[in-house]
């Protein structure tokens, strides 16, 4: 039995529609990958989103995990990550690529504004958020001819799973698809 609302009048409550845009697939081939990291280096802050989805892919790094990076997790002279891992994975080392070693080393040297001991900061100087980083990926979505696969940070490491595209084993700058990153 239906209970009268306080004024008597019957009001349907209408759907605003779905709060998640739907993907076509969960995951992204090494060429879209390829594709987003190269739109993202044409971005606003190119060399700081084109590292950041790279270290994504590359690692296998949940977004939490990317964003709560510090210089104090990366050697650069010895190439190696330290990976913090959340949701009960397993910490460990990781080899750094030359073409990430080079990334790294030029956004220590021209971040104007470092938040502390975070890798990947705002121009403000704040450790980057998850809502930034949507937002980037949306952009560079976009300007990749990708937006129609509604691509999520997650879309990067999922990929790793499937796929033994670049390894997180050194390898030459000529070599690598993303060479380009630190133009």
């Amino acid at each position: 039995m239906l209970t009268p609302s306080p004024t008597g009048v019957k009001r349907k409550v209408h759907h605003s529609g779905p709060t998640r845009r739907p993907r076509e697939r969960e995951h992204l081939t090494p060429k879209e990958v390829e594709r987003v990291i190269d739109a993202a280096h044409k971005g606003r802050w190119g060399l700081r989103d084109a590292t950041l989805l790279l270290m994504l892919f590359s690692h296998g790094l949940r977004l939490a995990e990317a964003l709560r990076l510090g210089w104090k997790h990366i050697n650069l002279d010895q190439g190696v990550l330290h990976l913090r891992r959340l949701k009960n994975g397993l910490d460990g080392d990781h080899r750094l690529r030359g073409v990430e070693i080079r990334a790294l080393r030029r956004m220590r040297r021209l971040n104007p504004h470092p938040a502390g001991d975070y890798v990947f900061t705002s121009e403000r100087g704040s450790p980057l958020g998850s809502r930034t980083v949507q937002l980037m990926l949306d952009r560079a979505a976009e300007r990749a001819g990708l937006k129609h696969l509604n691509i999520h940070p997650h879309s990067l490491p999922a990929l790793l799973a499937a796929t033994t595209w670049p390894s997180a084993a050194p390898t030459s700058a000529s070599s690598s698809p993303t060479s380009d990153i630190v133009k």
